[in-house]
């Protein structure tokens, strides 16, 4: 915490709204902050990958890359360890009819499950490099799509 000058577990509040709105209300569960939706192993392996996408970008400006280089990289590096927290955190679910775990924050309301399943961040399958894979498979296919001019 002292090298980064911030606590890497976000600790923002998280609104309260009535009960009858059904929005976000993990907080009548004890989650009061954005930190308490992820168990301590969740948040090492969060805290880990923010590490070393830090470690990356000041690697790659130390080797001379362009500073905007360096920084989309790391947007698509941070990009990808977004995939995996919302997928590994304490709202998550596993659908057993697609075989895999269900986005958590893909809707303006989350979830309760008393049992929920954790994903191995660094499993080719359903971890990091497999969010990595997707967003780059997203790139590719935004470099190679035309764009319509209109006259």
């Amino acid at each position: 915490m002292e090298q980064w000058g911030f606590d890497p577990v976000p600790d923002e509040p998280l609104r309260r709204v009535p009960v009858t709105f059904g929005v976000i209300n993990v907080w009548v569960y004890g989650m009061n902050t954005w930190g308490d939706l992820f168990n301590a192993r969740q948040k090492l392996a969060l805290i880990t990958f923010v590490e070393k996408v830090r470690e990356a970008h000041d690697r790659m400006l130390a080797e001379g890359y362009e500073p905007e280089f360096a920084k989309a990289v790391v947007t698509y590096l941070g990009l990808s360890f977004s995939k995996v927290a919302d997928r590994n955190n304490t709202c998550s679910t596993y659908q057993p009819s697609i075989e895999g775990f269900v986005n958590t924050f893909g809707r303006q309301a989350l979830r309760m499950t008393w049992e929920y399943p954790e994903i191995v961040p660094i499993f080719e399958t359903v971890g990091y490099l497999t969010a990595l894979e997707w967003n780059l498979e997203v790139l590719k296919n935004l470099i190679v799509t035309p764009i319509k001019h209109e006259k």
